[in-house]
């Protein structure tokens, strides 16, 4: 592994996209649903899409901004701790799971709420643990410091 790389094998978005195929494949096979108005689900499921989706354009400029690759594979130039990461060290992943909250809601599939629970445990365990040990071995105080300031999720 060379310095410019952080040892992470899985990519966040890969691993909730493999939980929605699984949660649309067993909700095919047994299908459930919420029981909630067809306007509210869209309501709920718009909203809670749009929110990371914006968000997640931010995070990109921030990166951007320091010249770092938004690449859980690859070590960032800079420490980012603006927008977003001001309230949480992983507003990226947070988005994800709200997202997933939305299209569970307009999709009508409860399955999706099951599934990303083991998408969350795998991003903790293979990606922010292992970021977390890059960020203090490339940053050091400046990263503890952050981390004493920011929660993990919110």
């Amino acid at each position: 592994m060379s310095k410019s790389e952080t040892g992470i094998k899985v990519i966040p978005p890969l691993i909730f996209l493999a939980a929605f195929i699984v949660a649309f494949a067993v909700d095919w096979l047994w299908p459930l649903g919420f029981g909630l108005p067809l306007a509210l689900r869209w309501i709920l499921g718009i909203v809670l899409i749009a929110g990371p989706i914006a968000v997640a354009s931010s995070l990109f400029a921030a990166f951007r901004r320091t010249d770092s690759a938004y690449d859980v594979r690859k070590v960032p130039k800079a420490l980012v701790t603006e927008g977003a990461f001001r309230y949480s060290r992983n507003p990226g992943y947070l988005g994800l799971i709200v997202l997933a909250v939305g299209v569970a809601i307009l999709f009508d599939n409860p399955w999706v709420l099951l599934a990303i629970v083991p998408a969350a445990a795998i991003t903790h365990y293979q990606v922010i643990l292992k970021e977390e040990a890059v960020l203090e071995r490339e940053f050091g105080d400046a990263y503890r410091q952050y981390k004493n300031r920011v929660r993990r999720w919110i």
